[in-house]
This record gives C-alpha cells, structure tokens and sequence, in this order.
C-alpha cells in the first residue's frame, strides 16, 4: 500500500505486464500431465476473466513443483550425500556470475536492434515468421503457431514490443542461445529449460533497448528511470532490468 501511494505510476507500469506474466504461468502449469488440459482460448480466456482462479491454479502448479524438486533433492542427497540446488537457484546463479550480463547475445541484438525498431513486422518476417493482430476481445494475449505471431490488440504498446522482441530473440539467436546453454554449469534439463527461457528474455530486452544506446542515455539522463522509459517505450520495469545488466 505504502508503495503503491509512493510510486503509482511504477506501479502500474509494473502492474500493466501483469496480464501477459499471468497467461504465460498460467500455460506452463496447463501443460503439467497433472492438470487438467485446455486449449490455449480457454486458458486465455480464463487468465482474463477468472484472473483469481488463475492465480489459484499457477499457485498450486508451483507448489506441487516445488514439493517434487524438494523430493528429488532430497532423494538426491540420501544417495549422493551432498546437497543440491533447485533449477531456479541454478540459473539465478548462473547469471549472477554472468554479472547479468551475455555478451554474444548483447552483441547479436546490437546488429539487429536497429532494423527491428525501425520495423518490427518486417524483422519477423526476414525470419520467417508473419505478424499479426485479433481485435477479438476474448482472444489470448498472444498465440505462436510456429509461422505467425499473433498479438491481441489491446496489448499495452510495450508489452506488444516485448513479446514481439521476445519471439524475434528467441527465433534469431536460437544458436547463440543453445551454445550458451550447452556451455553453462546448470544440472538438469530443467535448469536448461529456465536458463533457455531467461536468455530469451535477455535478448529481448538487449533489442528493444540496445546497450550503446540505452548506457548512453542512462548516463545523459543521470539514471532516472521514469525518462528513460519514456525514451524507449518501455515499462518502468524493464528499463530496471536493462539497468542492471
């Protein structure tokens, strides 16, 4: 409460990713054999219009994760007699390390970036993959089929962006991202996966926000995050992330 009266244009930067964050935990627990399926409309729309029940569902999905790595860990121990870490902490270190900072990805976005911002259609298209838009209410936030990228068009423009850069990074440095991950020291194809996943979203973040650019402006503007957002259409929240990289 205290924050949100503090900072309410933070907050509801940070709040406006909300939607997006929400249908895609709310995915990866559908896709758990342990729950029940639906069809990627259905879990739209529920994320939309049960957004409590959602919450619920990615809550419980957590848990039930949680308790089978702590399991495993366990099982692991009795055997091997030495402790473990769960995949998450696996590549929260890993970045740490990294100093949350991925040179091949930084410089890969560095060529790209400036194409892609000048038309982002037209850079998923030279990768094979069409853009398009549903002006349908109840349709998902955004649906990859492996050809056409579809967003919904009362996405918020830097969460359209994101997710934009998101597929573009994830389907142009599939390479530099798979030889990253080959190399890194994350037990468990489940680190892998989250490791994956997190470099994806670093070169995201490294295209819509190109490191040149962004560290000269963050200098010039002496750091303040509110201009800087502005500067690159993005949320109050990912320019704290590119920050700190």
């Amino acid at each position: 409460t205290a924050l949100a009266r503090h900072y309410p244009q933070a907050l509801a930067a940070i709040e406006g990713e909300a939607p997006a964050r929400r249908l895609a935990a709310l995915g990866e627990a559908l896709a758990d054999p342990a729950v029940a399926p639906l069809d990627a409309d259905e879990a739209a729309r529920l994320a939309e219009e049960r957004p409590e029940i959602a919450d619920r569902l990615i809550a419980l999905h957590a848990a039930k994760r949680a308790a089978e790595e702590r399991l495993a860990i366990a099982e692991e121990s009795m055997t091997a007699g030495t402790g473990a870490r769960l995949p998450w902490e696996a590549v929260r270190d890993w970045f740490h390390e990294a100093g949350n900072y991925v040179d091949p990805l930084d410089r890969a976005a560095e060529e790209l970036a400036e194409l892609a911002a000048a038309d982002w259609g037209a850079a998923l298209a030279g990768h094979g993959i069409a853009l398009a838009v549903d002006a349908d209410e109840d349709a998902p936030l955004a649906r990859f089929d492996g050809a056409t990228l579809t967003l919904k068009a009362a996405l918020p423009p830097e969460s359209r962006r994101f997710l934009i850069a998101h597929r573009l990074a994830a389907t142009a440095f599939a390479r530099e991202i798979e030889s990253i991950v080959a190399g890194a020291d994350v037990p468990g194809a489940e680190a892998r996966r989250l490791l994956a996943v997190g470099l994806a979203n670093y070169a995201a973040g490294a295209l819509v926000m190109p490191y040149a650019a962004f560290r000269a402006e963050a200098r010039r503007l002496r750091h303040d995050i509110d201009r800087l957002s502005r500067r690159f259409a993005v949320s109050f929240e990912q320019a704290c992330h590119r920050l700190s990289t």
